[in-house]
């Protein structure tokens, strides 16, 4: 599969899945009945082969990291977020990932409103949320 064909690939799968359920405590072996924003992109990018751990601060350390200018298709936006898990790389926390598909969308598992949904990167890269950017593919 070429590379293009795998962005193409991660763009379709997490459209596949708008509306599934979220639930908090998501463990990968419940997807794709329900998400959790790690298990979503985690669940995502397997399906490329793109094998990822299950928490959003840990799959922040992965793949390239990207200036938000440089914001490519696939690549994972990373937010504080209210309930974030704090480490020494991202000090003030990784709360939310969400994957960017493109066309200034973000496709997530969201707490609020309780599914897999749509939503404008602004909401990412407007507030003084965002940690960081990776590129994975």
């Amino acid at each position: 599969m070429t590379k293009e064909e795998k962005i193409q690939n991660v763009i379709r799968t997490a459209y596949e899945y708008l509306g599934k359920p979220y639930k908090k405590t998501a463990r990968f072996y419940e997807a794709p009945e329900v998400f959790n924003c790690s298990t979503f992109t985690k669940f995502i990018f397997e399906k490329v082969g793109k094998n990822l751990p299950k928490k959003a601060i840990t799959q922040a350390s992965r793949g390239r990291k990207v200036n938000r200018k440089n914001i490519k298709p696939a690549d994972l936006v990373f937010i504080r977020g209210k309930a974030g898990y704090y480490n020494s790389k991202f000090p003030d926390g990784i709360g939310h990932v969400g994957i960017f598909i493109g066309n200034n969308k973000v496709v997530s598992a969201r707490a609020l409103p309780e599914k897999v949904v749509e939503e404008p990167l602004r909401n990412y890269l407007e507030r003084e949320q965002l940690r960081v950017i990776r590129r994975l593919v």
